[in-house]
């Protein structure tokens, strides 16, 4: 691992863990930069010991530094008896207080009309922070992401980061020029 500073895994489970497990088996204990797939907890015990692990999460299951999403955890948890697994079931409700507020300002449940609504928004505050829908875009490529990190079967939250500015289109989907 000379001139190497950490390894970038764009994989999700449950390959993810065994490639973990097989590059922290072969020695390689430089930091992992792993992708949203490999947030969560639910799977490290398959890498004992994981040390120096890093995601982006939306939302960070053992304790978010966003104090609602701590709330909603608790609130699946107490429905549920644990809780979620990973950060995959916090963006519906996102989507889902944005939805409703399309909803009440068109004042209708009529689709075409609630996304038309939809699409004005930029920047809407959500429990995930704030979300932008075009006519073009409804997908979100500058989100607040929290880096987490792994140690031990246990997460600490070290940032929040957003990315400035919009991805261009041709990088984003690979348009040839």
């Amino acid at each position: 691992d000379q001139g190497v500073d950490n390894v970038v895994l764009c994989i999700f489970n449950p390959g993810g863990a065994s490639a973990t497990r097989q590059i922290r088996a072969a020695g390689i204990n430089i930091p992992i930069l792993a992708a949203t797939g490999m947030d969560g907890l639910y799977w490290v015990n398959s890498v004992p010991g994981l040390k120096d692990f890093y995601v982006p999460d939306q939302a960070v299951v053992s304790g978010d530094a966003n104090p609602e999403i701590n709330e909603l955890t608790k609130e699946y948890t107490a429905k549920y008896g644990n809780p979620p697994a990973s950060q995959y079931a916090y963006p519906i409700y996102a989507w889902l207080q944005e939805w409703s507020k399309a909803v009440t300002k068109a004042g209708t449940t009529d689709g075409k009309a609630v996304v038309a609504v939809m699409e004005t928004f930029k920047d809407e505050p959500s429990i995930l922070g704030p979300r932008t829908y075009t006519h073009k875009w409804h997908c979100q490529t500058n989100i607040p992401m929290t880096i987490v990190e792994d140690n031990d079967g246990k997460q600490k939250v070290i940032d929040v980061v957003r990315i400035p500015n919009e991805i261009p289109d041709n990088v984003l989907l690979r348009i040839k020029r």
